[in-house]
């Protein structure tokens, strides 16, 4: 049974550093949820790994996801 009333859209928002390995992932678990009103905000600080071109797919063929790139590097490195 879901909480949320059927006209609302909820927006996740997910922070990523050098994530590509678990980047698709993420998204494919959000992107797979009953509730199909979402919009993903993906915030990249400056990924090096490939993480962003990984985002930028899945966002072309996707429009509830919209990628961000940071100006400048704000969050500190994933301890993993």
């Amino acid at each position: 049974m879901s909480t949320t009333p059927p006209n609302e859209q909820v927006s996740v928002v997910v922070p990523l550093y050098n994530c590509a390995q678990f980047i698709q992932e993420t998204l494919d678990s959000i992107l797979a949820q009953s509730f199909r009103d979402i919009r993903v905000y993906v915030v990249d600080d400056l990924s090096t790994d490939g993480s962003a071109a990984i985002v930028k797919k899945i966002a072309q063929n996707d429009a509830r996801v919209i990628y961000n790139m940071m100006p400048k590097k704000r969050w500190r490195p994933c301890p993993y």
